[in-house]
C-alpha cells in the first residue's frame, strides 16, 4: 500500500514538473495561434448569411474560441488557474459541436448547422407563449416573424411523441418540440467523429480532453465537492483557499489552444483561405514541444 501511494505521489510530482516547463511554450503557443488567427478573420471572407450555414457558424464559434483563448490566457496570468479550467470545458465543447456538425449531413433538413441556426425560432416561440400566459403585450410582427420561421421548418424539432400524432392527424401537445438541441450528447458526438478514419489520428489524442479532462473539469463547474476540495490547502498551520494550480493551467492553455486550432483549420479549408501552413507549424511546434502535457 506504501509502494502504491508513493507511485501516486511521484506521478503528481511529475505530471507538476512537467506542467510547470510546458506552461510558458503553451502561453507562447497560443499567442502566436491567435496571431495567425487574428490575420484570417482581417481578411473577411464573403459570408452568405442567407445560404451559408455552415460558414456562418464557423465563422460565429471561430470568434468565440478566440475570446475563450483569450480569457483563459488572462486567467492564468493572474493565476485564476481553476476558473480558467471552466473556460477550457467551453471552448472543448463549441470544437467538438463544430466538428460534429462539419461532418454531419451537409444538405437539405438534416444539415446540423442548419437546425443550429434554426432551433433558437423555437426558443422564440415558447417565450412568446410564456409572455402571453403572462398577459403581457406582445409585438404582433415579432409574433409574424417567428410563425413565419415555424412554418419553414417545425417538424424538424418534433418530439417523436408529437412526429407520431401528426403522422396520425392527431392533435399535438400544447408544445410539440424537444426541449434542446442538439440532442446528441458531448461523448455521442466524438464517438461518432472517431468513425470517420480520416480523423481518427487527429482525434485519437484529442479524446483525451474529454477522458480525462472534461469530467473532471465539471466537478468543479458543478461546485462537487471532490472539485472545491483540490482548492483547499493546509499549510500545518491553518486552513486556506487557493485555486492555483500549474497543471490545471496548462491543461487549461492546452484545450483553448486545441480548440481555436481545430476551429481555424475549418475555417481556412471552407473559406479556401491560404493559413494552411501557419496553423500547420504552430500546430506542430506546439505539439512536439509539449508531448505528455494532461
Amino acid at each position: 500500500m506504501i509502494d502504491n501511494i508513493r507511485k501516486i505521489a511521484n506521478s503528481k510530482l511529475d505530471s507538476t514538473k512537467k506542467a510547470e516547463q510546458d506552461l510558458p511554450k503553451l502561453l507562447n503557443y497560443a499567442t502566436s495561434l491567435l496571431d495567425i488567427v487574428e490575420k484570417m478573420l482581417r481578411i473577411e471572407p464573403q459570408l452568405d448569411e442567407e445560404n451559408d450555414h455552415l460558414g456562418v457558424m464557423i465563422w460565429a464559434f471561430v470568434y468565440k474560441q478566440v475570446d475563450h483563448l483569450s480569457s483563459i490566457i488572462a486567467l492564468v496570468d493572474v493565476g485564476k488557474d481553476a476558473d480558467a479550467e471552466i473556460i477550457a470545458r467551453t471552448s472543448i465543447e463549441g470544437m467538438y459541436l463544430l466538428l460534429w456538425s462539419f461532418h454531419g449531413p451537409m444538405e437539405g433538413p438534416r444539415d446540423r448547422s442548419f437546425r443550429w441556426r434554426a432551433y433558437p425560432w423555437i426558443e422564440e416561440w415558447r417565450q412568446i407563449v410564456k409572455d402571453n400566459a403572462k398577459g403581457e403585450t406582445i409585438d404582433p410582427e415579432r409574433e409574424r416573424i417567428v410563425e413565419q420561421q415555424l412554418q419553414k421548418f417545425d417538424d424538424l424539432f418534433l418530439t417523436n411523441d408529437a412526429r407520431d400524432k401528426k403522422r396520425k392527424g392527431e392533435s399535438l401537445p400544447a408544445d410539440p418540440y424537444i426541449k434542446g438541441w442538439p440532442s446528441t450528447n458531448l461523448e455521442m458526438m466524438i464517438e461518432e467523429l472517431l468513425k470517420i478514419e480520416k480523423l481518427q489520428k487527429v482525434l485519437q489524442l484529442d479524446k483525451r480532453h474529454y477522458d480525462l479532462i472534461y469530467r473532471g473539469i465539471s466537478r468543479w463547474v458543478h461546485r462537487d465537492p471532490r472539485g472545491i476540495r483540490q482548492a483547499i490547502k493546509y499549510d500545518g498551520n491553518s486552513v486556506f483557499y487557493d485555486s492555483r494550480s500549474v497543471n490545471k493551467a496548462a491543461v487549461s492553455l492546452a484545450d483553448g489552444f486545441t480548440s481555436l486550432l481545430r476551429s481555424a483549420e475549418l475555417f481556412n479549408y471552407h473559406f479556401k483561405l491560404a493559413f494552411r501552413d501557419e496553423l500547420t507549424m504552430v500546430a506542430t511546434a506546439c505539439f512536439d514541444d509539449t508531448k505528455g502535457t494532461d
